[in-house]
């Protein structure tokens, strides 16, 4: 499926979720820490989920719908 589509489908629900296979966290001495993604991205709007390899990750749902403008 198209990126595209995926979009059309999480904007008519008004809703998405980002779901990312193998997180690491490293954490730093100031406190900060820091999440490194290295599986594949899935992204859904609740009822059905929808395989984003091969195209950018997106980190969060305000970057994903600001894709759509």
């Amino acid at each position: 499926m198209k990126i595209a589509d995926v979009i059309k489908i999480c904007k008519a629900t008004k809703r998405v979720e980002i779901y990312n296979k193998n997180a690491e966290t490293k954490k730093f001495a100031d406190g900060t820490e820091e999440i490194r993604y290295s599986g594949t991205q899935w992204i859904g709007n609740g009822a059905a989920f929808y395989c984003m390899s091969g195209t950018p990750r997106i980190e969060t749902e305000d970057e994903f719908f600001g894709s759509m403008i």
